[in-house]
């Protein structure tokens, strides 16, 4: 993967506040400083630069394709971010959706990581853009807070979410340097029967705390709150009466399969167990109206002790001054990439402040990333998913926005191309997957090298590919899985695409690619009861090394 380092200036901030909170996807003024400043937390940047449009797109749309492939199938590994789904009901403790940040991801400002879990949560749970930053972010200071204090989530969460979680990895980390391969974010869940997959974020969890949160991110989550139950409670209302028209016509169908019990035995067994179903599904209907009702009469009560506790907060604390200053922003997470708090929101964006800073220059227009992994030739690459065919497979186009000519869009004439990503390959060019012809899924796939300036296809891979390939270009090489017969191997492709060396044994096609030194480690994934192994091989000639089993539970 391309990675462009920037070095950020450091700046001393101060308190501003802002007097509105900008639209999701206004331009804010983007605030510049080293290390986020968050309410009780502050988070250490790598850059502060503004993000670019297409940049901030890129990161909410990978949110939302993990929301896709989470609901359909319970998890999801793209782009650098994991997304997998431990929830019960009927279990003990919290579920929860656990979002990891994979080794080979590169974020490099806390904002990026709000806007892919504004994205995921926009979609997964039916927020609006503007509602899910202002969650999202109470979702990285809950988490924050988690990092450093282990009772937060132990014997809280169930046994299963647990079990998903390395320890060591729990929560954010308040560095930058400590995000890849180091981070798992809890979205504490909860049910509901009118959101889909039937879950909902947990907002009293990650609310509990509030201490030190800036007051525009606490009255929005106010606002959200009442404006989720009363759309809960609407939805609900109409599902009772859809669920009272079912029972009304099943128990006709009943009756009627009565008249003849000994032909109609079987049928009515079914009929009743439908009907026991849907008293059920009623049962739960209403015990969720009952709860929103006491939550709403909670709330009430408490309102008025809560505002001025964490008013009394804030104000007392310099962090969460800060915050409001960027909270203004939370729907800003777009624009303004320099969020003096985690609250990241956009108007201050991607603010970044030391312990000691103290001076925000919020005139400043800066970018969050000199140039992100997508920016090949100085235009901004993207795929364009066209359809999902069937088994994982879908079909795309390569397009390019041209900063530096108004935005202009420019689509590859190369049109055959599997998977959702790509990788840069040197400063002009990009590898992706490619096939043969318009039987997608039957046909071979090929590693394909499409040129950043004029998008025409420069060179082909003679060996086929796992049509799910890892790519990884480190050296001017690029790593891929080789398909052989029935089997796979690791192959390291040059420029043009020409094999330069393919490892002596077989492999895992569901492997991760790791490099350490002189060793390259596939490190696989089990699947259907096969037992997870470790390949080590030499880097120079890809012979294996060693293999090693982890043991078993």
């Amino acid at each position: 993967m391309l990675r462009f380092k920037n070095q950020a200036l450091t700046f001393f901030m101060a308190a501003i506040t802002f007097l509105a909170v900008q639209p999701i996807l206004a331009e804010d003024p983007a605030v510049s400083e080293d290390t986020v400043r968050v309410p009780a937390v502050d988070f250490e940047n790598r850059t502060n630069r503004r993000a670019t449009p297409a940049a901030r797109e890129y990161e909410r749309n990978t949110g939302i394709m993990g929301a896709d492939e989470v609901l359909k199938d319970g998890e999801y590994s793209l782009r650098g971010i994991s997304i997998v789904r431990v929830f019960d009901p009927d279990t003990e403790g919290l579920g929860a959706d656990i979002v990891t940040i994979d080794p080979q991801a590169d974020f490099g400002h806390i904002n990026a990581i709000i806007r892919v879990l504004q994205g995921y949560l926009s979609k997964a749970f039916e927020y609006n853009l503007e509602d899910a930053a202002v969650v999202a972010r109470y979702i990285v200071y809950y988490n924050a807070r988690l990092r450093n204090d282990a009772s937060l989530y132990q014997g809280k969460y169930s046994e299963d979410v647990l079990a998903k979680v390395d320890p060591a990895k729990a929560g954010i980390d308040r560095s930058f340097r400590n995000w890849s391969g180091n981070t798992q974010i809890f979205i504490p869940l909860k049910k509901n029967l009118v959101r889909p997959g039937e879950t909902d974020v947990n907002r009293e969890e990650i609310t509990e705390e509030e201490t030190g949160i800036n007051e525009d991110d606490k009255t929005d989550m106010d606002r959200i709150d009442e404006d989720r139950k009363e759309e809960d409670k609407d939805r609900l209302d109409e599902k009772e009466e859809e669920l009272e028209k079912k029972k009304e016509d099943t128990g006709k169908k009943l009756e009627e399969l009565q008249k003849d019990p000994e032909k109609n035995k079987e049928a009515i067994e079914e009929t009743e167990e439908e009907l026991n179903q849907i008293e059920e599904e009623q049962k739960e209907v209403q015990e969720q109206k009952e709860e929103l009702e006491e939550g709403t009469t909670d709330s009430t009560d408490s309102t008025d002790s809560t505002d001025s506790t964490d008013s009394t907060d804030s104000t007392d604390s310099t962090d969460s001054t800060d915050s409001t200053d960027s909270t203004d922003s939370t729907d800003s997470t777009d624009s303004t990439e320099t969020t003096d708090s985690t609250d990241t929101t956009d108007s201050t964006e991607e603010v970044a402040t030391t312990d000691t800073t103290d001076t925000t220059k919020p005139d400043e227009t800066l970018e969050e990333i000199d140039k992100s992994e997508n920016v090949i030739a100085e235009k901004i690459l993207f795929l364009r998913i066209l359809r999902y065919i069937e088994g994982g497979h879908y079909s795309n186009e390569l397009w390019a926005i041209d900063p530096k000519n108004d935005d202009a869009l420019d689509k590859s004439p190369y049109t055959n191309i599997c998977g959702r990503e790509f990788v840069g390959l040197g400063e002009e060019s990009v590898v992706v997957i490619g096939y043969e012809g318009s039987a997608h899924n039957d046909s071979s796939h090929n590693l394909v090298v499409i040129n950043g300036k004029d998008l025409l296809k420069k060179a082909q891979s003679a060996e086929e590919v796992f049509w799910r390939t890892p790519m990884v270009t480190k050296d001017g090489k690029i790593y891929a899985f080789v398909k052989d017969g029935n089997s796979y191997f690791l192959g390291r492709f040059n420029a043009d695409l020409t094999l330069d060396a393919k490892s002596s044994d077989p492999i895992s096609q569901n492997s991760d690619i790791t490099f350490y030194g002189e060793k390259i480690y596939l490190t696989g994934k089990s699947g259907n009861g096969d037992t997870t192994t470790i390949q080590v091989f030499n880097a120079g000639d890809l012979k294996l090394l060693k293999t090693i089993t982890p043991p078993a539970n």
